[in-house]
Order: C-alpha cells, then sequence, then structure tokens
C-alpha cells in the first residue's frame, strides 16, 4: 500500500461514531463498554455477550476483579487483530486510540 493512498483514507461515518462511544466510556474507567462497543462494531455476538455481561460483574462488585481484566485483556487483543484485518489504517487507528 502506497503512502499517498493511506493518506486519502476517510473513516466511516459508522466507525467515527463507535470511536466516539468508546472514547466516553474509555473517561469514564470503564473500558468493558469501550470494548463491547469495539465487539458491536466488529458484529461479533460472542464478545458482546462476554463484555456485557462482565461490565455486569464490575457494577454489581463495584470493582472489576482481577481475573475479569486480564480476560478482557484477552478479548482485545483478539478484536484489536479482526479490527486491523477489517479496517483500513485510519479506522484501525482511530479504533486502537480510544482504547
Amino acid at each position: 500500500m502506497q503512502l499517498s493512498s493511506i493518506l486519502e483514507e476517510k473513516i466511516s461515518q459508522k466507525v467515527e461514531n463507535a470511536v466516539k462511544r468508546m472514547r466516553e466510556a474509555t473517561k469514564k474507567a470503564n473500558r468493558s463498554d469501550a470494548l463491547y462497543e469495539l465487539a458491536k462494531l466488529l458484529g461479533e455476538q460472542k464478545y458482546s455477550k462476554i463484555l456485557d455481561n462482565t461490565s455486569e460483574i464490575r457494577k454489581i462488585a463495584g470493582t472489576m476483579p482481577y481475573g475479569i481484566q486480564q480476560y478482557e485483556n484477552e478479548l482485545m487483543t483478539e478484536m484489536l487483530a479482526k479490527a486491523k484485518q477489517r479496517f483500513n489504517v485510519k479506522e484501525y487507528a482511530a479504533i486502537y486510540s480510544a482504547l
């Protein structure tokens, strides 16, 4: 891929909206919700269901248990790999920076 084509790439409205929601969740120190938005963007039901439940655990417990944090890190790595394949360079960079 040439540099000029990378510079001309644009971020789709769908990705831009998801990135905004991810940033808002991240600002509130709620990475589960940010990752949930990424799962929705990717159309990954499995990840969405898991993250919805980890978010509930955090709300009930008042904090995120360490083991679940580690599991979310694994999920994030998997989803970012999928995002890197699915989106253009600018979109992926926006997604990555929002987390």
